[in-house]
């Protein structure tokens, strides 16, 4: 049974998602405005786990992702151990919290019966902002790193990224006047990418819709499905490694030029030598790692983030919490390659490989700016509802 999300109640959390990317403003009054509104879209999902589980009494919550959720819940049991030998514990508490409230967006969201009218909503609501950016971009424009009314270019980038695939997986046809709202949209967020100068982003676009295009490839059999899924992992593993290694080369010192000149961004801009020494500092302490909350200013001197999600948990929690994460994320891929004859599969599948890749460059999954994180695991647990084979959901395929 699939608790209804009313109308009303559909509109507003589309313009509370819209309003968390206030939280990444470079205005305090704009950034304290995005922070209430996480806030009020995570609590939302505590109302509704106390409200239909304990109140109502109502077990049947669905299923099929029970395996996600139990590894979740190791994540944030291992995480919570990790609180204990932390020296820096507030920090370790935050994080401990902030992951109770991703888990509850993932039992919250794929229990809602999201129809087409709360589908049209959303995705109308979403095309607004869009059009909203490309107006301001026409008119405001400049030569310079483009920011909107984002603090950091790349968080502006990240969040139309991930709010043109909250605008895909909430499209209910493709006629062809729908299509030109999805290249429209899709120009928009290639465009924001590229002024933005953000090379992380362009590349999962990139990567993103690779997969769409290749998905009957992908899907062939399950050893294709897995080999692909293996390589992506492998080679994040082998950028995070590698790429502190050659920056210690000085035949590639022209990399870094080659980089200026032609995207205006150094190729090693100090993340190597962070990565080098949380590699090596991990190393020493490979089972539990040095406590949740710690992080790289923590332990030697520097002013730089990891900036690498991996490298991170890794040196908090751990191989172990690596594992768990692993579990994790493959639960999630092995639930897409169940529904892979579902249309939403494909969408689902190249947004959450982006995320993945967007990882080895930033936290924001698990840690750091709560907004882009809600974001993705709001996408991610609508992926989950979308390429369900509930009733509700074969009732709306055979409507569209």
């Amino acid at each position: 049974m699939s608790f209804k999300l009313s109308n009303p109640l559909s509109f507003m959390f589309s313009m509370l998602i819209l309003f968390s990317t206030l939280y990444s403003a470079a205005n305090s009054v704009l950034k304290l405005t995005g922070f209430f509104s996480v806030m009020l879209l995570l609590s939302f999902n505590l109302f509704f786990i106390y409200f239909y589980m304990i109140i109502k009494k109502n077990q049947n919550l669905y299923a099929d992702n029970s395996k996600i959720y139990i590894a979740f819940l190791l994540y944030v049991i291992w995480i919570g151990i990790g609180v204990l030998y932390s020296e820096e514990k507030k920090q370790g508490i935050q994080i401990l919290l902030l992951s109770i409230l991703y888990i509850s967006l993932l039992i919250t969201i794929p229990n809602l019966k999201l129809t087409i009218i709360n589908k049209k909503i959303i995705n109308s609501i979403i095309l607004i902002f869009f059009i909203l950016n490309f107006i301001y971009i026409s008119i405001f424009y400049n030569t310079s790193r483009f920011s909107f009314y984002f603090s950091n270019p790349n968080s502006y980038a990240a969040f139309m990224y991930y709010l043109m695939f909250l605008f895909l997986m909430t499209f209910t046809t493709f006629k062809m006047f729908k299509l030109i709202k999805i290249l429209f949209v899709l120009s928009i967020t290639l465009t924001v990418a590229w002024l933005t100068q953000s090379l992380t982003m362009v590349l999962c676009f990139v990567i993103s819709l690779t997969i769409i295009g290749s998905w009957k490839l992908i899907t062939r059999n399950k050893l294709t499905y897995k080999l692909f899924f293996y390589t992506v992992l492998g080679s994040i593993i082998a950028f995070t490694y590698l790429y502190p290694l050659i920056s210690f080369n000085h035949s590639f010192d022209n990399i870094n030029q080659l980089f200026l000149e032609y995207t205006g961004q150094r190729f090693y801009s100090g993340r190597n030598k962070v990565w080098f020494d949380l590699i090596e500092l991990g190393s020493k302490n490979n089972f539990l790692g040095y406590g949740t909350g710690v992080l790289p200013k923590d332990l030697f001197r520097t002013d730089l983030s990891s900036h690498n999600l991996y490298l991170q948990i890794y040196i908090q929690n751990g191989l172990t919490s690596l594992v768990i994460l692993f579990l994790i994320i493959n639960g999630i891929w092995n639930k897409i390659y169940k529904y892979k004859e579902n249309p939403n599969s494909k969408i689902f599948a190249s947004v959450f490989i982006g995320i993945i890749v967007h990882q080895t460059f930033e936290v924001t999954l698990l840690q750091n700016n709560i907004s882009i994180g809600t974001l993705q695991w709001i996408l991610i647990a609508i992926g989950l509802n979308s390429i369900s084979d509930r009733k509700e959901n074969k009732i709306e395929k055979s409507i569209q």
